[in-house]
């Protein structure tokens, strides 16, 4: 049974909200607003279901100039914080932008249909997000927007006939639709790229590591080829190189180079006895970003290497890094620039997991602080927005998860 498309089922939200978000992304993103400096923008705190809570009494009444003063401190600090979406009985989780910014996925689990589906808040201004998929009986998971420049974005789920795990496709315009059509087993951690009118995506199918592309307009043309057995495979923005985590003899991983148009391989680096996951590049291509964890320890490092491969060993840039060990494809995220990377760190006070930066470059970190009463160790997924200074994450609120927005200064 295919699931229905409606676009009039939308979930219920606040137009408050939206107005007061939609307005503090533009003043994030420089955008001129028609008002004189000194008049309030929006005043913290906002009652609980329009907007928001309070970062303190700094912030309160906001206006332009103290935005202006704020944008020229030297380190990165919280300006706002507002919730995106709740739901009273549903929790939420691992919000993701697309390439452009313009629009929020992020995943619901639905307890009156023991589903979890994804939710599209897009655009940003919209008063209610999409829901993908309507039906009751359809699993979906880990959504991947596309590394390109258009707006496409690709999911897992079972919204089949048959029950099959595939990848779907939605452009945010019609219906989505299955890509991948591979019967049996499971199909996880899809890496999306979408440019010069060809689709091209990596997935891993059971074990084997599969590249499928077809034409951009005709998605009924597809072509696969196995990039043999892996753990996980991620394209670079270019589309020149993809890295891949291999294991390797004698307990070891390693992390591969391919070559997109040669095919060729090197190996950057292997070790013994550590476990890799999440391969992240940066935006600019000359980074990749990575976990690891020695293989008898529950701590995990952020790691980071140079894309061309100078070093013979990944540098670790940051300790007791927050993962999320139920959402396989979360993390490491990156600043819009390559400049930094965005997590949540293990050490707090009193389950209390703070947001931190750290250069890869120059090791330069530092915290972000966020009202601690929004702690949640469920999901730890820090996203930043690639066109905003804002950072998507999940916070609880009356024992829900729902998509909050931490406004920045910059990033």
């Amino acid at each position: 049974m295919k699931g229905s498309w409606d676009r009039k089922r939308r979930l219920s939200a606040s137009a408050g909200l939206r107005a007061a978000a939609w307005l503090l992304l533009a003043m994030g993103a420089g955008i001129a607003l028609a008002a004189p400096p000194g008049e309030p923008i929006a005043e913290l705190p906002i009652p609980p279901g329009d907007a928001s809570v309070s970062l303190g009494k700094q912030a309160t009444p906001f206006t332009i100039d103290a935005l202006a003063a704020a944008a020229r401190e030297p380190q990165p600090r919280a300006v706002a914080v507002f919730r995106v979406y709740a739901d009273a009985q549903d929790n939420c989780h691992v919000p993701a932008w697309s390439h452009d910014g313009e629009a929020l996925a992020f995943l619901i689990t639905r307890s009156a249909m023991a589903a979890c589906k994804v939710l599209v808040q897009h655009p940003l201004s919209a008063s209610q997000p999409v829901q993908l998929y309507n039906d009751r009986m359809s699993q979906e998971q880990m959504v991947a927007w596309n590394c390109g420049d258009s707006r496409l974005m690709a999911f897992v789920s079972t919204n089949e006939d048959n029950k099959y795990e595939n990848v779907h496709l939605w452009d945010g315009v019609t219906p989505p639709e299955q890509f991948t059509h591979r019967v049996g087993g499971t199909k996880v951690l899809p890496s999306l790229l979408a440019k010069d009118g060809e689709i091209r995506m990596l997935v891993r199918h059971n074990e084997e590591i599969v590249e499928v592309t077809c034409p951009e307009h005709d998605r009924s043309q597809l072509h696969e080829e196995s990039l043999g057995i892996a753990e996980e495979a991620t394209f670079s923005a270019s589309g020149q190189s993809i890295s891949m985590i291999r294991n390797a003899k004698n307990d070891a991983q390693e992390l591969v180079l391919r070559d997109a148009q040669s095919h060729q391989e090197r190996t950057l680096f292997n070790a013994t006895k550590r476990r890799f996951r999440n391969l992240a590049w940066s935006p600019d291509g000359q980074w990749i970003a990575f976990f690891a964890q020695d293989k008898d320890s529950i701590q995990w490092d952020l790691c980071v290497l140079r894309a061309e491969g100078r070093e013979a060993a990944p540098t670790t840039v940051a300790s007791k890094v927050r993962v999320d060990e139920d959402f396989r494809n979360v993390g490491p995220t990156w600043s819009p620039d390559s400049k930094r990377l965005w997590f949540f760190s293990s050490e707090g006070n009193q389950g209390y997991y703070p947001l931190n930066w750290v250069s890869p470059a120059d090791r330069a970190q530092g915290v972000v602080g966020y009202p601690q009463s929004l702690t949640t160790a469920t999901d730890v997924t820090a996203c930043p927005s690639p066109s905003h200074a804002a950072v998507a994450f999940v916070a609880v609120e009356r024992r829900a998860l729902n998509v909050y927005v931490l406004l920045l200064n910059h990033f």
